[in-house]
């Protein structure tokens, strides 16, 4: 694969996605070793142009695949086709499970689709952005699932959504330094007209997970070029983090990285690294295809 768009972690199986690359959804046991792929693309039934994004029907037993054009593709865990679903040409970016229901937000329609098991449209929900379009966070995850919830943010945006009998109400905002100036700035600025030094005084928070841990809720983002971690009441800063698609289970927050970004040479990265067999040098790859990657288990110990 070249690279990793979402890990979904289901009892001991690793679900990754590579929708930049190889197109495809891989599964992996817990010891690296390798299950299942699944690779349909094409024009024609059972096909795509492209994966957008998946989630686990973990009561069913299925795998959802969102594609493009506008289709759903239904798996068993083993990644082998069971159902085909069209959506009627309604494009949409991101999609999760919660029970019954299955919803698909678009990024630029600012729209939530609520969709039975059948592919039935149910209704669509109008979640505004107060970016101007063009100034979101592509292509940030969006939905985000707990054990008794599942939130939602309009990528960019400093409102957060939760899921609440199969609507959507308001649950908390996001509160940051300079978060006044940022707002006003990509509120009446297009991107393009941006610039690189406005960018760095004025970040937004870019979200990677929300999860639980104990009993309190955390979220992972990234403000400039920094990794924090907030329980909503404190911020805890990550100066080493590497990793990027963040997925939490369990106790264990999940990552990527390329094994070329990581500098052997380098005492942390050395320490990182420690006792792991690796099979590929990643340094002298000739395109992403070719570099080694790395998924990394981070563990909560205190």
């Amino acid at each position: 694969m070249g690279a990793i768009n979402k890990i979904i972690k289901n009892e001991s199986v690793y679900y990754l996605l590579d929708s930049e690359k190889s197109k495809s959804i891989f599964a992996y046991n817990d010891h690296g070793n390798y299950i299942a792929k699944y690779y349909a693309r094409g024009g024609g039934p059972r096909e795509y142009a492209s994966i957008l994004d998946f989630d686990i029907d973990t009561i069913r037993d299925e795998i959802v695949i969102l594609c493009a054009p506008s289709k759903l593709i239904i798996t068993d865990l083993r990644l082998s086709f069971k159902e085909e679903v069209s959506l009627n040409g309604d494009y949409y970016d991101r999609m999760v499970i919660v029970e019954d229901n299955i919803f698909l937000f678009s990024y630029y329609n600012e729209i939530i689709g609520k969709y039975d098991r059948n592919g039935k449209l149910v209704n669509k929900t109008h979640i505004p952005n107060k970016l101007i379009k063009g100034n979101i966070f592509h292509p940030q995850p969006v939905f985000y699932k707990m054990s008794d919830k599942c939130l939602m943010q309009s990528p960019g945006d400093d409102l957060i959504y939760k899921e609440e009998n199969g609507e959507w109400i308001e649950y908390l905002y996001l509160d940051y330094e300079n978060r006044i100036g940022s707002m006003k700035l990509y509120t009446q600025t297009n991107e393009e007209e941006i610039t690189f030094e406005d960018k760095i005084s004025n970040p937004l928070p870019y979200i990677k997970y929300f999860f639980e841990y104990g009993e309190k809720e955390y979220f992972v983002y990234l403000l400039g070029v920094l990794h924090y971690l907030s329980d909503r009441e404190n911020n805890f800063l990550f100066s080493e983090l590497p990793g990027r698609s963040f997925n939490y289970h369990k106790g264990h927050l999940y990552a990527w990285e390329y094994l070329s970004n990581f500098n052997l040479e380098n005492p942390v990265h050395n320490q990182q690294l420690r006792n792991i067999e690796i099979k590929t040098s990643g340094s002298k790859q000739i395109n992403e295809l070719g570099d080694g990657i790395l998924l990394i288990d981070y563990v909560f110990n205190k």
